[in-house]
Protein backbone atom coordinates (compact mmCIF):
# COMPACT_ATOMS: atom_id res chain seq x y z
CA UNK A 1 0.00 0.00 0.00
CA UNK A 2 2.64 2.63 0.91
CA UNK A 3 5.03 1.58 -2.00
CA UNK A 4 1.74 2.44 -4.28
CA UNK A 5 1.10 5.82 -2.54
CA UNK A 6 4.45 7.14 -2.72
CA UNK A 7 4.62 5.65 -6.41
CA UNK A 8 1.85 8.44 -7.05
CA UNK A 9 3.22 10.85 -5.13
CA UNK A 10 6.29 10.96 -7.20
CA UNK A 11 4.19 11.75 -10.18
CA UNK A 12 3.46 15.48 -8.70
CA UNK A 13 7.08 16.07 -8.06
CA UNK A 14 7.18 18.17 -10.94
CA UNK A 15 4.29 20.08 -10.76
CA UNK A 16 5.00 20.68 -6.79
CA UNK A 17 8.37 21.87 -7.69
CA UNK A 18 7.36 24.00 -10.46
CA UNK A 19 4.47 25.69 -8.17
CA UNK A 20 7.35 26.14 -5.82
CA UNK A 21 9.97 27.85 -8.05
CA UNK A 22 7.02 30.13 -9.53
CA UNK A 23 5.35 30.97 -5.97
CA UNK A 24 2.26 29.52 -6.33
CA UNK A 25 2.05 28.04 -3.50
CA UNK A 26 -1.76 27.76 -2.98
CA UNK A 27 -2.00 24.62 -4.48
CA UNK A 28 0.56 23.16 -2.87
CA UNK A 29 -0.72 24.08 0.71
CA UNK A 30 -4.47 23.22 0.06
CA UNK A 31 -3.20 19.61 -0.81
CA UNK A 32 -1.05 19.48 2.30
CA UNK A 33 -4.18 21.02 4.31
CA UNK A 34 -6.64 18.25 2.64
CA UNK A 35 -3.77 15.27 2.99
CA UNK A 36 -3.74 16.13 7.04
CA UNK A 37 -7.63 16.25 7.54
CA UNK A 38 -7.82 13.57 5.21
CA UNK A 39 -5.10 11.71 6.90
CA UNK A 40 -6.15 12.35 10.34
CA UNK A 41 -9.90 11.81 9.74
CA UNK A 42 -9.57 8.51 8.35
CA UNK A 43 -6.93 7.22 10.39
CA UNK A 44 -8.79 7.69 13.69
CA UNK A 45 -11.95 6.62 12.14
CA UNK A 46 -10.55 3.42 10.43
CA UNK A 47 -8.23 2.70 12.94
CA UNK A 48 -10.72 2.40 15.29
CA UNK A 49 -12.76 0.59 13.40
CA UNK A 50 -10.18 -2.34 11.43
CA UNK A 51 -6.66 -1.54 13.43
CA UNK A 52 -3.19 -0.02 12.10
CA UNK A 53 -3.57 -2.03 8.45
CA UNK A 54 -6.58 0.59 8.03
CA UNK A 55 -4.41 3.43 9.39
CA UNK A 56 -1.42 2.80 6.88
CA UNK A 57 -4.50 2.83 3.94
CA UNK A 58 -5.76 5.79 5.62
CA UNK A 59 -2.67 7.57 5.05
CA UNK A 60 -2.04 6.21 1.47
CA UNK A 61 -5.66 7.15 0.24
CA UNK A 62 -4.83 11.05 1.74
CA UNK A 63 -1.20 10.62 0.40
CA UNK A 64 -2.75 10.10 -3.55
CA UNK A 65 -5.84 12.52 -3.37
CA UNK A 66 -3.26 15.17 -1.99
CA UNK A 67 -1.22 14.67 -5.29
CA UNK A 68 -3.50 14.38 -6.81
CA UNK A 69 -4.61 17.41 -6.39
CA UNK A 70 -1.09 19.01 -6.93
CA UNK A 71 -1.28 17.38 -10.29
CA UNK A 72 -4.71 18.28 -11.90
CA UNK A 73 -4.24 21.97 -10.39
CA UNK A 74 -0.90 22.20 -12.32
CA UNK A 75 -2.21 20.75 -15.61
CA UNK A 76 -5.38 22.85 -15.69
CA UNK A 77 -3.52 26.09 -14.76
CA UNK A 78 -0.98 25.76 -17.62
CA UNK A 79 -3.31 24.08 -20.28
CA UNK A 80 -1.58 20.57 -20.67
CA UNK A 81 -3.90 17.68 -21.28
CA UNK A 82 -3.38 15.21 -18.28
CA UNK A 83 -2.86 12.72 -20.67
CA UNK A 84 0.86 13.73 -21.54
CA UNK A 85 1.69 12.37 -17.78
CA UNK A 86 1.36 9.01 -19.49
CA UNK A 87 2.91 8.32 -22.89
CA UNK A 88 2.48 5.24 -24.41
CA UNK A 89 5.85 3.44 -23.84
CA UNK A 90 5.72 4.64 -19.90
CA UNK A 91 2.34 2.38 -19.65
CA UNK A 92 3.64 -0.97 -19.65
CA UNK A 93 6.50 -0.02 -17.48
CA UNK A 94 4.14 1.22 -14.78
CA UNK A 95 1.44 -1.50 -14.88
CA UNK A 96 4.46 -4.00 -14.83
CA UNK A 97 5.71 -2.18 -11.40
CA UNK A 98 2.69 -2.24 -9.78
CA UNK A 99 1.87 -5.38 -10.85
CA UNK A 100 5.59 -6.24 -9.49
CA UNK A 101 4.66 -4.93 -5.89
CA UNK A 102 1.35 -6.44 -6.10
CA UNK A 103 3.03 -10.08 -6.41
CA UNK A 104 5.85 -8.79 -3.98
CA UNK A 105 3.24 -8.15 -1.00
CA UNK A 106 1.82 -11.54 -1.87
CA UNK A 107 5.38 -13.46 -1.99
CA UNK A 108 6.17 -11.86 1.07
CA UNK A 109 2.56 -12.62 3.02
CA UNK A 110 3.31 -16.36 1.82
CA UNK A 111 7.20 -16.68 3.02
CA UNK A 112 7.12 -14.52 5.52
CA UNK A 113 6.89 -18.05 8.06
CA UNK A 114 8.44 -20.20 6.09
CA UNK A 115 11.50 -18.76 4.89
CA UNK A 116 14.23 -16.54 6.36
CA UNK A 117 13.82 -12.80 5.37
CA UNK A 118 17.05 -13.10 3.81
CA UNK A 119 15.48 -15.67 1.31
CA UNK A 120 12.30 -13.97 0.87
CA UNK A 121 14.12 -10.70 -0.19
CA UNK A 122 16.14 -12.74 -2.87
CA UNK A 123 13.00 -14.47 -4.27
CA UNK A 124 11.23 -11.28 -4.29
CA UNK A 125 13.99 -9.32 -5.90
CA UNK A 126 14.17 -11.92 -8.74
CA UNK A 127 10.48 -11.50 -9.28
CA UNK A 128 11.24 -7.81 -9.83
CA UNK A 129 13.92 -8.44 -12.18
CA UNK A 130 12.18 -10.90 -13.96
CA UNK A 131 9.24 -8.69 -13.96
CA UNK A 132 10.18 -5.68 -15.28
CA UNK A 133 13.34 -6.46 -17.71
CA UNK A 134 11.15 -7.18 -20.86
CA UNK A 135 9.55 -3.86 -20.53
CA UNK A 136 12.46 -1.75 -19.60
CA UNK A 137 14.51 -3.30 -22.56
CA UNK A 138 12.11 -2.60 -25.21
CA UNK A 139 11.94 1.05 -23.87
CA UNK A 140 12.64 3.70 -26.46
CA UNK A 141 15.13 5.51 -23.71
CA UNK A 142 17.30 2.59 -23.15
CA UNK A 143 19.21 3.35 -26.66
CA UNK A 144 19.30 6.87 -26.05
CA UNK A 145 21.02 6.39 -22.32
CA UNK A 146 23.03 3.10 -23.56
CA UNK A 147 24.25 5.72 -26.43
CA UNK A 148 25.28 8.19 -24.09
CA UNK A 149 26.92 5.50 -21.97
CA UNK A 150 29.11 4.27 -24.01
CA UNK A 151 29.74 7.83 -25.61
CA UNK A 152 31.10 9.01 -22.30
CA UNK A 153 32.97 5.80 -21.59
CA UNK A 154 34.87 4.95 -24.62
Amino acid sequence: MLAVGWFINTLCAPAYFANLGIGGLGWNTAAHVVMAALNITLGLLLGRFFGGAAVAAAWMFSLIVGSIIIIVSYHIRNGVPLINMFPGEHIKIAATGLAAIFISALIYRVCKNRANIFETACLILLVNFFAMFIPVWRHPMRRKLLGWLTAELF
